[in-house]
């Protein structure tokens, strides 16, 4: 009699724990939101390598790092936009304890960016006095894009997204500037 407990204790054991191994089968093969990129690419300093985040945002690879020094970053300042990233899996961030912004005042149009797959913006401050709002569009479509610590008086809008993440980002309100987040046609934001 102890032998066929024994038994039935193990079979019952193993159905639960297969049935368990089911579920995180069913986690661990979900696509996450933002997957890090999974080798880091070269560090392109601005200024330093490159005089403006535009040099450095046409000369970038898969995985690299645009990593931006203190400052303001504005046409007045040099700068050509909209930044166009062509690589995937790009990081475009603030300089450790830097403060970094992104000014769009004398932008007529509405984005600063042109994205591909995988890129982040980190601890960037993207400001506007004019009304405009960073856009995150792509005609064919995005996915994995992340904005993480980013602070902003300016709206978002994005179009034909997948998996978005923003993290530890601050929008303010501001009466010359549209302000909100708004996505159209997007999934997983």
């Amino acid at each position: 009699m102890k032998n066929v407990i024994v038994v039935a204790v193990l079979a019952v054991s193993m159905v639960f724990s297969t049935a368990g191994c089911r579920e995180v089968d069913n986690v661990v093969k979900r696509k996450m939101p933002i997957p890090t990129a999974p080798q880091v690419g070269r560090i392109l300093s601005v200024p330093g390598q490159y005089a403006t985040g535009d040099q450095a945002c046409k000369n970038v690879r898969n995985n690299d790092i645009v990593e931006l020094d203190a400052g303001t970053y504005s046409t007045a300042n040099g700068e050509q936009f909209p930044w166009v990233v062509t690589a995937k899996n790009v990081t475009i961030r603030a300089k450790k304890g830097a403060r970094v912004v992104v000014d769009m005042d004398s932008l007529n149009q509405v984005s600063v960016f042109e994205f591909e797959h995988g890129t982040r913006l980190d601890g960037l401050k993207i400001t506007s006095s004019t009304g405009k709002a960073l856009q995150l569009a792509n005609p064919r479509g995005l996915s994995d894009i992340a904005l993480i610590n980013c602070e902003s008086d300016v709206g978002l809008f994005g179009r034909n997204l997948k998996r978005v993440l923003i993290e530890g980002c601050v929008f303010h309100s501001s009466a010359s500037a549209s302000t909100g987040i708004y996505f159209n046609g997007s999934e997983d934001v």
